[in-house]
């Protein structure tokens, strides 16, 4: 089973909705929770539960063009970022840390929500990035030796494919999030 990690466009309201009611990012990431346990004497005497109102509008999924999935690279976009595994400063470190973590566990972790100022802080770091940062950080043997979920050549060829790979999806991330700073939206981050 892959280690994957998404990055959802929220909007104001859907933000919004996730900072009070921090299960609604289960409902935005498309997550439907277990339905609620029936006690035994409920069972044996048939009683139902109560339902309890809801206190607020259930939230649709997040859509595809809403959606950018950085599938396996995320650990190895890290990596080049921070030059660690798990360890970075912010906003280099977005792939993994910072924002606020929000409803349950769905994976590897709760998602974690970022504000738009942060999102603008990632933008802002991704224009920042060349290929030449990335080339320069692209060491297989410190990916081997960090324990990278990446398959790292040493082969100069493969490596200089597996580079312009990973410099199209930072280029693709970088229009993705920079729509955030534009439109003050905020960002779920999410590894599964």
């Amino acid at each position: 089973m892959s280690m994957l990690c998404s990055l959802y466009r929220l909007t104001l309201e859907e933000a919004a909705s996730v900072q009070t009611f921090p299960d609604a990012a289960g409902e935005l990431l498309g997550h439907t929770p277990p339905p609620p346990k029936v006690g035994f004497l409920s069972k044996v005497f048939g009683k139902s539960q109560k339902e309890v109102p809801a206190s607020r509008e259930k939230l649709q999924p997040v859509g595809e063009s809403d959606t950018f999935n950085l599938d396996q690279a995320w650990h190895i976009l890290h990596y080049l970022f921070t030059g660690g595994a798990e360890e970075g400063k912010w906003p280099a470190a977005f792939i993994m840390s910072g924002g606020q973590e929000v409803g349950p566990d769905l994976g590897y972790g709760a998602p974690r929500l970022l504000t738009s100022e942060q999102s603008s802080e990632v933008a802002a770091f991704l224009n920042a990035q060349t290929l030449q940062s990335l080339d320069d950080a692209y060491s297989t043997q410190g990916i081997e030796a960090a324990q990278i979920y990446w398959q790292a050549s040493s082969d100069p060829a493969e490596r200089q494919r597996e580079l312009g790979e990973l410099w199209g999806v930072v280029q693709e991330l970088r229009i993705f999030i920079g729509h955030f700073a534009q439109t003050g939206n905020s960002a779920l981050v999410h590894i599964y």
